[in-house]
């Protein structure tokens, strides 16, 4: 995990997070967070965890969903 420092340190392009409760709209409404490039540049996409955080053939799914997200010309 990465503290919220880190993650403002890095700015990143893109950031990916959990379709958990209201993750994404946090993210886009907390101090520090919502000055980040991948925020302000509509570059903040969410995922179900289930698909990482478990074994088995979800996982498949999941690696596939995240890879659309960082690469989607690939698809």
């Amino acid at each position: 995990s990465f503290s919220l420092e880190q993650i403002v340190d890095s700015d990143p392009d893109i950031l990916v997070c959990s379709k958990f409760w209201d993750t994404k709209s946090s993210i886009e409404n907390t101090n520090g967070y919502n000055n980040l490039r991948a925020v302000k540049s509509g570059n903040l996409f969410t995922i179900d965890n289930n698909m990482l955080d478990r074994q088995g053939p979800r996982l498949a799914e999941g690696l596939k969903a995240l890879a659309e997200i960082l690469h989607p010309d690939a698809f």
